[in-house]
């Protein structure tokens, strides 16, 4: 009788597995070896980074306390990049600052982050566009606390027109990154929200928002918003950021307003970089601002 097949290999196997399986663990502890020595490394530096913030921090603040000291007087504002000794409007206005407050103490999970310039001239645009037919649109929604801004401080002159909001709503694709935006770790930034969230966040305006989630290479060539008054690009990688720029560009009615949120902050050079050279073709220039942000206004 001829053992069957499996009972003449069971030797064998065991015979392979005494002599892989101790290079197999010598491997698996080599490998693990490495992957604790880079997440060490990798702590390391995060640390560093920290530290450093921190100590650039407390020195701007000296710096700034001794500047107040010489001018003998304070600055009106002093955040977010900005200090400034000049007229803030935002500390006069009520209405926003009560928004804002509300705003804000959902908006970054476990912090709170004090954008009052950058909302302020971002709800100033929006106001403006007001005034123009078409819709409005946002490109990179997070948490929604500037459509909520913007909704909160337009509510009368918006009841009748729609506003897109376009979002993964899982955080930025880890795709499609540059080699520069890969290193500063923009994949799967800002995933701390969801449609849900949002669409309880901005549930008093529900006739108004209309969201699209995914990715806006799959989403922009399914939707049509027709004419947009006023379109605020917020999505920190380049390519996605061009990509939201045509379909937007496209759709700005003469005089309507584009605000690009990260336009001047150093880790978003790349982005920069992309812009401009969308515009170096075109009538209209990217207007830097202070707060980090630009602006353009469609010629025709």
């Amino acid at each position: 009788m001829v053992p069957p097949r499996q009972t003449l290999l069971r030797p064998l196997s065991r015979a392979v597995d005494l002599l892989i399986s101790p290079r197999l663990r010598v491997v698996e502890r080599k490998h693990e070896k490495q992957r604790l020595k880079l997440r060490r490394d990798h702590d390391k530096l995060r640390l560093g980074h920290d530290k450093h913030v921190a100590d650039l921090k407390r020195a701007w603040r000296k710096d700034v306390r001794d500047y107040e000291r010489k001018q003998g007087r304070k600055f009106t504002y002093d955040a977010d990049g900005l200090a400034t000794m000049h007229l803030s409007p935002f500390l006069e206005d009520a209405l926003f600052s009560r928004l804002y407050d509300e705003m804000a103490a959902e908006w970054f999970v476990n912090q709170r982050v004090d954008a009052r310039w950058r909302v302020w001239l971002l709800t100033r645009f929006a106001r403006r566009s007001e005034l123009l037919p078409g819709a409005f649109a946002e490109f990179g929604v997070y948490r929604a606390g500037n459509v909520f801004m913007i909704l909160g401080l337009t509510e009368k002159a918006e009841r009748w027109r729609p506003f897109h909001l376009f979002d993964t709503f899982a955080g930025i694709p880890c795709d499609r990154l540059t080699e520069g935006e890969s290193e500063k770790g923009f994949g799967g930034r800002l995933g701390d929200t969801s449609v849900e969230y949002v669409e309880q966040r901005l549930a008093r305006w529900q006739s108004s928002i209309r969201i699209h989630a995914g990715d806006v290479f799959t989403t922009l060539p399914r939707v049509e918003t027709g004419d947009l008054a006023f379109a605020h690009i917020d999505l920190n990688a380049s390519e996605p950021t061009v990509f939201a720029l045509e379909y937007a560009y496209r759709r700005l009615v003469p005089g309507g307003a584009l605000v690009f949120d990260d336009y001047g902050w150093h880790d978003f050079a790349d982005q920069r970089d992309a812009i401009d050279e969308f515009f170096s073709h075109l009538p209209e220039e990217p207007i830097a601002l202070p707060t980090g942000q630009a602006v353009v206004l469609k010629v025709s």
